[in-house]
């Protein structure tokens, strides 16, 4: 923008005006997410293996589509649902709500003293020309069944293109008679961010906007001031459009008596504005607790070193992962209860435990390195206890040994251990003669 001859704020078409908005939120959030999903084993397990098998269906690959999901709802949106239903099979599934679509109405602020529970989500029907149009579907839920709605424009009717309505939580068909159940419950379980339920945006918003103030300045003065600027002197013309015309295509112009023309470059503050933008991203993933990728460091990359830079993203990953253990137990509570009354059983919330495995980049050279020492180590210590046997008898060593290297001693007979001292004493002597 800039003041006219008149004094008037006008847009300047001829300077750049470059605008990039750089997606660091977006790359701390889905860091999130798929370091705590990274396992590839079981979220939720157990010991026994009739129960492993059957929580399989309740918490498999669908269930983890759905809580990474939650999981990036959980820290753009501040608080996120899951809410469960009945599937073709009978059995409870669960499916991610945003909770900007998702909202808790209490008991307290209710005209009839009930809690509910509101969801509404973008559709489209066809209109009578056969044409699709853009609707709004709203879901009213109570702990006994759902009132469905539907929004046209600016009006709320109640949604008649449906089997029952209010429909109760559980419906299903058999020939020409229907059955339902409840849960006796509203079936959405919600889970908070922070106890304020804020998206995790505030903590780098500023830093980002700033970043990208910075990073978008530098990109419209190297574009404004890649060409030079031109001090005409004794001008003898009155139209500047004329005289910029005429440098740039003509590469002449003329001017008046004692005239001239200098050119004069401007000097572009780059290293400010670099140092700026470093201070910035660093800051960004230092309060956005996340991995910075593009940390050089000093060159070595050891296990030790790669961990410390994953050491602010496991803080945040601890928080998540506390709230993600606490819906799951209420989750897999459900599920346990559906299995024993299907397996007959009386399986309990203490026979499954939660499991979220973190996966991280390592060294292979320093993995090498430490699995050698202790294969070293361990030979030393089996080299020991076989040279003790005369001492310690046979039995025994075979009983260190066995500890040692986590095998069963009873695969192992005296004979094949005195045949081991033997050897070793056999290479001994004759490593002691090639030295000679």
């Amino acid at each position: 923008m800039y003041y006219d001859t008149d004094g008037l704020l006008q847009p300047d078409t001829f300077r750049s005006n470059v605008t990039i908005s750089h997606p660091f939120f977006r790359e701390l959030v889905e860091q999130a997410t798929d370091y705590l999903m990274s396992g590839k084993g079981r979220l939720v397990e157990s010991d026994h293996q009739e129960l492993n098998r059957a929580l399989d269906y309740y918490f498999g690959d669908a269930f983890k589509h759905q809580l990474r999901e939650l999981l990036t709802g959980l820290q753009v949106e501040g608080s996120a649902y899951i809410y469960q239903f009945m599937d073709v099979d009978g059995k409870s599934a669960f499916q991610f709500a945003g909770a900007m679509n998702t909202f808790e109405i209490p008991a307290k602020v209710a005209s009839d003293n009930v809690d509910y529970v509101i969801r509404f989500y973008g559709d489209y029907e066809k209109d009578e020309d056969g044409k699709l149009k853009e609707v709004t579907r709203i879901e009213v839920w109570d702990d006994k069944a759902t009132y469905f709605f539907i929004l046209r424009g600016s009006d709320v009717e109640t949604y008649t293109d449906i089997l029952l309505n209010p429909r109760p939580h559980i419906l299903f068909q058999e020939g020409e008679r229907l059955f339902y159940d409840v849960f006796d419950t509203i079936p959405f379980f919600r889970v908070d961010n922070t106890k304020d339920r804020e998206s995790d945006i505030q903590r780098t918003k500023a830093l980002i906007d700033d970043y990208d103030t910075m990073a978008c300045s530098l990109t419209n003065d190297l574009q404004d001031f890649a060409s030079a600027i031109y001090l005409v002197k004794g001008y003898t013309g009155t139209n500047l459009d004329e005289l910029q015309a005429n440098i740039k295509t003509k590469k002449i112009i003329g001017v008046g008596e004692n005239g001239g023309m200098d050119v004069i470059r401007v000097e572009i503050p780059y290293e400010a504005r670099k140092i700026k933008l470093e201070l910035d991203q660093q800051n960004i993933y230092k309060f956005g607790f996340g991995f910075n990728s593009g940390q050089v460091g000093d060159g070595n990359i050891t296990n030790v070193v790669i961990k410390s830079r994953y050491a602010l993203l496991d803080l945040r990953c601890n928080r998540l992962e506390a709230q993600l253990r606490r819906l799951l137990l209420e989750l897999a509570e459900i599920a346990v209860n559906e299995i024993n009354k299907e397996l007959h059983t009386d399986y309990t919330i203490s026979d499954i435990s939660i499991n979220f495995e973190r996966n991280i980049i390592t060294n292979d050279s320093d993995n090498a390195n430490i699995e050698k020492t202790l294969a070293d180590k361990q030979q030393v210590r089996v080299n020991t206890f076989l040279s003790l046997t005369s001492i310690l008898g046979e039995q025994k060593v075979l009983e260190l040994i066995g500890e040692e290297l986590d095998i069963d001693v009873s695969e192992i007979n005296v004979e094949s251990l005195q045949q081991a001292t033997l050897d070793l004493n056999q290479a001994s002597e004759s490593l002691l003669y090639e030295g000679e």
